[in-house]
């Protein structure tokens, strides 16, 4: 984006704004940013486009990742590529562990308690929680799943695009729909967003930093790091931690509203359904 020599004049000043104003991106649609910068929508596509993105959403991702990692003086390792190709198991495990630290510390400073708050307060109201989902954020709630379910909320799951689609068309205001997506964008669920919007289903998305066309449709959106590029990258190591510790947080919060008939609750679950199966001394139960 420095080359300047590469661009337009009309370019050159949309890329002049970001780069000295880059947090007004989170919220910007083409036609915000065409605004500020006094040029047009069609130009800003063209720029991302230019920069060998697909479009402006694409483009505004990774760019916000980046600010994010540069920004934040918890990151000391490279999300997208936390290893070298000469490392030994021993550099590989402490990078991995330094970077899920790092992804656990950064989650943390994004919490708002008054948005968990509200988030919580739907999910303790809701007679129904579905989750939606593709790929592994799917497998990510699957544990969600198993722990609100001990504690005696009905939470569904699907892997099947039709049975969400589905689910979405026939859901009402008395569930809660808890969407995951980091990029925001995800066309499958962007559609499950539409018909959740338009049977009036209270929705929690679990989400990058900055609006998107996801978060935009919901109403409550918790925020999780934004450090892994679009398609350059080995896995989703930094996001996958940090949507585990939004569920888990989500999960705890609920759990302690009624601590202790949630607790009495669980271990009765747990003594009913998992036989002992450990020799090992301090893995007794005591309960």
């Amino acid at each position: 984006m420095n080359q300047s020599h590469f661009f337009s004049n009309a370019e050159n000043s949309i890329i002049h704004f970001l780069l000295e104003n880059p947090d007004d991106l989170k919220n910007a649609t083409t036609k915000d940013l065409a605004t500020k910068t006094f040029t047009s929508p069609s130009t800003i596509v063209r720029l991302a486009q230019k920069l060998g993105f697909q479009g402006y959403n694409d483009f505004k991702i990774e760019f916000l990742a980046a600010v994010q990692q540069i920004d934040s003086p918890l990151v000391s390792i490279d999300a997208n590529f936390p290893f070298k190709k000469a490392d030994g198991i021993t550099e590989i495990s402490s990078n991995l562990s330094q970077l899920f630290v790092d992804a656990v510390k950064e989650t943390n400073s994004l919490v708002d308690e008054d948005t968990y708050n509200q988030a919580i307060n739907l999910l303790d109201q809701a007679t129904f929680i579905d989750i939606y989902g593709v790929g592994s954020n799917q497998h990510l709630a699957y544990n969600f799943t198993l722990d609100m379910r001990r504690i005696n909320k009905e939470v569904t799951t699907s892997t099947s695009q039709q049975e969400q689609l589905i689910k979405a068309a026939t859901s009402n205001k008395d569930r809660v729909a808890l969407i995951i997506s980091y990029t925001g964008e995800t066309k499958d669920i962007l559609e499950i967003c539409q018909l959740l919007k338009a049977s009036e289903t209270p929705m929690i998305c679990i989400s990058s930093v900055g609006n998107n066309s996801i978060s935009d449709l919901c109403d409550i959106t918790l925020n999780i790091v934004t450090w892994e590029k679009m398609f350059s990258k080995i896995s989703t190591f930094s996001s996958s931690v940090s949507t585990l510790l939004v569920l888990d947080i989500l999960y705890a919060g609920l759990f302690a509203r009624n601590y202790d008939q949630n607790k009495e609750r669980l271990l009765q679950v747990k003594a009913n359904t998992t036989g002992f199966r450990s020799r090992i001394q301090p893995l007794i139960e005591d309960v």
